[in-house]
């Protein structure tokens, strides 16, 4: 099983069909460092609080009565991320109460 997330409000525009476009919360450029790294925690905290709602969606369908009941492996859960997704999978599998066997993080850079 596959899950993605889109995040159009770390991401820039987020073009959701020919004539609809979700726009991110911030202004664009940001020219003001500090502001780049206010933003960038915050992005971080809604990421990680995303990550987990997936997450528990997960766990959701497979306690359900559907046809996905018993089958997914919540032991084996992998969060993978591209750019500012690819930190918040690591930061959020680090997190030892997540459960996560891996993290993949395409991309992402900035983790000192």
């Amino acid at each position: 099983m596959v899950i993605t997330a889109n995040l159009p409000y770390i991401s820039g525009n987020t073009y959701i069909s020919e004539n609809d476009c979700a726009l991110p919360d911030f202004p664009i450029p940001i020219t003001d460092a500090e502001a780049m790294e206010k933003l960038m925690k915050k992005a971080i905290v809604e990421v990680k609080l995303d990550l987990k709602f997936l997450v528990e969606q997960v766990k959701l369908i497979n306690e359900s009565q559907g046809f996905l009941r018993g089958k997914l492996d919540l032991d084996n859960i992998i969060i993978a991320g591209h750019s500012m997704g690819g930190i918040a999978a690591t930061i959020f599998c680090n997190d030892s109460t997540n459960k996560c066997k891996a993290a993949i993080n395409l991309d992402g850079g900035g983790l000192n």
